[in-house]
């Protein structure tokens, strides 16, 4: 403190020692005592001090373009020490300017997409985490002035760099190649932050996967788990070591996962179902990205069922639309000229907006799940189902709780109009060590409701898992699944929206442009899948193997080109012609096109919105009979979701034909092409 005795022994190390001072504390100094081997002694004090090593902290961040300049403005705040100096980059961080001013414009800029980043520092010298947003540099209004007055074309000019040949255009971005699909766009490197803040989570599971370390990759932002198990979290003495969970499925996965936490502690109580409820205390281990890489960003060239598509990929600033009172992000110039585009808001949002507002809404995609059929838009007609069960095919039901009591029952009834079954016959209840062999159920607490996959028990296994096979009532055949005779649960809540929201503009809309729901089989060969594709079949989808590496197969990357009858349209020139509304969602081929991958973060391409939405496109019908559809996850990566996840977020793709359209603006957030 001001003034003080020595009261611990210093170690040298080649006649230095450290001692840790505390932050923002008004003044401290370092007294030590000498002593010699008859016991002399002297002691010297330092001057006082005042320590400051918190970071200081960018609060807002603001990218203004304005024809060929663009301002950036910051607010930041530093508890201690005080701001020193500001620095701005327009290259991805690769140079930076310093500044005395948290207001810097950079002047005579080519025109092109932009990441730009800054950072603080206090006068201590500690300095802030990197903010990063994107911006694009378009110069005023320039199919307009050339007289390009077809939006799809424009979009291709202007991309070109102001090549007013659209041909010539055309060329150049065909030119460029394929981007690497494997990538992110950007492409960036994460460093780890640990959270110094600690708090709580609940839990119900009986079981989670615990480590006793991890690994992080620097190039997707994920962790995984090392040393860990599947144990019961009151089973470990958390004051001997760290201790790491996962996020993933609610602490039950040990790899690919975008937060860590750190355990501390635990404590379990038991609500009144019966079920224990873990209360995890922890700090949360984030990424924060470190440097990035645009080099892939822009329009690129591919194929569609149509002929040569245009799309857009990264963090790229150009594709603003406002239509209908809306906004929207271009996703494509398509093969036959339309321009496809993904809903964005009520208003402009900049890449890396987290905000529920670029969506309509949530929805689950189907609200039945227990047969290929329902990874369908559109699915079989329910009168033709066949009750069926798995026969010889057992699998083991797992996580369940060791101390809930569950009903099981000699029989069961049926509701066509539901697809459901109800428990009957002689019943009881217990927990999984109590329960008997050869019994039915859905493994519910309660002996009224009723599930859409029945279960019968085969084999105990655990106290928190058994093996069961399933009935259902469902499909026979791939025709039958692919019938595309009955609406999804998603088809109607966008034919909904799209009746409410769009049928002003209904004339400016594509009725050929196609939706694909591309339900082709996988060629992977694993022994818990047949890839029948109907009925209870276990079947990987085209889409798990185009996106997720298998074993050491590489993802086979995305593709455009589409079956017909997975290709939902109002006409059926080009597609099935089974549409009502020319409206759609995007398929996870244009995801991954615009920089999405698989188990990595990615929060600055275009499409991220910071809440998990649905793609178009089946993921696989798994072997634990539930139908799984791909998402874009909250961090901007593909993700596999049960159809009847309900907090998964909507967002309406619909096509503008051009010749039946106007436009003003350029295509930024701050001058969007304003569709007339």
């Amino acid at each position: 403190e001001n003034s003080c005795t020595p009261n611990k022994e210093l170690e040298l190390i080649n006649n230095k020692g450290t001692i840790q001072l505390e932050s923002n504390k008004d003044s401290q100094r370092t007294c030590v005592k000498a002593t010699d081997e008859v016991g002399n002694e002297t002691t010297e004090c330092s001057d006082a001090y005042k320590v400051d090593s918190t970071v200081p902290e960018i609060t807002n961040m603001t990218v203004t373009p304005d024809d060929d300049t663009m301002t950036i403005t910051l607010e930041s705040s530093d508890k201690e020490s005080g701001l020193y100096k500001y620095y701005f980059s327009k290259d991805s961080g690769s140079t930076y300017i310093e500044s005395d001013n948290p207001n810097y414009t950079f002047t005579s800029l080519d025109e092109g997409d932009y990441l730009v980043t800054a950072y603080v520092e206090d006068n201590a010298g500690n300095i802030s985490e990197i903010e990063a947003k994107s911006t694009t540099i378009r110069y005023a209004a320039f199919c307009e002035h050339n007289d390009i007055t077809d939006l799809g074309d424009c979009i291709i000019a202007t991309e070109a760099g102001n090549e007013t040949d659209i041909e010539l255009a055309k060329n150049e971005i065909e030119s460029k190649g394929e981007p690497n699909f494997n990538v992110t766009s950007p492409s960036i490197n994460y460093e780890e932050m640990i959270s110094s803040t600690i708090s709580i989570m609940s839990l119900s599971y009986s079981a989670y996967y615990i480590g006793t370390g991890y690994s992080f990759d620097e190039t997707t932002g994920m962790y995984d788990l090392t040393d860990y198990s599947f144990v019961n979290p009151t089973s470990i003495d958390y004051s001997n070591g760290d201790y790491y969970m996962c996020n993933l499925v609610n602490g039950q996965g040990h790899s690919g996962c975008t937060m860590l936490y750190k355990i501390t502690g635990v404590t379990a109580s038991t609500d009144s179902a019966g079920r224990i409820i873990y209360k995890f205390t922890k700090y949360n281990v984030t990424q924060i990205p470190l440097n990035y890489d645009t080099t892939s960003v822009g329009l690129y060239a591919g194929s569609d069922n149509d002929g040569t598509t245009y799309y857009y990929r990264g963090s790229v600033g150009g594709n603003y639309v406002k239509f209908a009172d809306k906004y929207w992000r271009i996703i494509r110039v398509n093969g036959d000229g339309t321009v496809r585009m993904i809903y964005d808001g009520t208003s402009a949002h900049a890449n890396g907006k987290s905000t529920s507002n670029r969506q309509v809404g949530t929805s689950v995609f189907n609200s039945f799940y227990n047969d290929n059929t329902y990874v369908g838009y559109m699915y079989g007609d329910p009168k033709t189902f066949e009750q069926t069960n798995s026969g010889n095919t057992t699998y083991t039901q797992p996580r369940l709780s060791s101390t809930a009591k569950y009903y099981f029952g000699t029989s069961y009834t049926f509701d066509e109009s539901t697809r459901s079954y109800t428990l009957s016959g002689d019943l009881h209840s217990g927990t999984l060590s109590a329960a008997q062999e050869g019994y039915y159920t859905c493994f519910n607490i309660s002996a009224t409701e009723s599930c859409q996959k029945l279960l019968y028990t085969v084999e105990y296994v655990s106290s928190t898992s058994m093996r069961v096979k399933a009935y259902e009532y469902g499909t026979s055949s791939v025709e039958e699944a692919t019938s595309n005779d009955t609406d999804s649960t998603i088809k109607t809540y966008l034919d909904n929206w799209y009746r409410n929201n769009l049928s002003d503009v209904d004339d400016k809309i594509s009725k050929n442009a196609t939706f694909c729901n591309n339900r082709n089989k996988s060629n992977i060969n694993n022994t818990n899948y047949n890839n029948l594709g109907y009925g209870m079949n276990p079947t990987i989808y085209s889409g798990r193997e185009n996106f997720w590496q298998w074993q050491s197969q590489e993802p086979l990357g995305p593709t455009l080109t589409c079956d017909t009858n997975d290709s939902f349209s109002v006409s059926n020139t080009n597609g099935n012609g089974k549409l009502t509304y020319p409206i759609g969602l995007i398929t996870a081929d244009e995801a991954n096109m615009a920089g999405s991958i698989s188990d990595a973060v990615n929060s600055l391409y275009y499409l991220y919105s910071g809440n998990r939405f649905w793609t178009m496109t089946p993921y696989y019908f798994d072997h634990w009979y539930n139908a799984n559809g791909v998402s874009v996850d909250a961090e901007g990566n593909l993700y596999a979701n049960y159809v009847y996840n309900s907090s998964v977020g909507v967002r309406p793709v619909i096509n503008l034909d051009t010749s039946k359209i106007t436009f003003t603006g350029s295509g930024t957030m701050e001058d969007p092409y304003v569709v007339n």
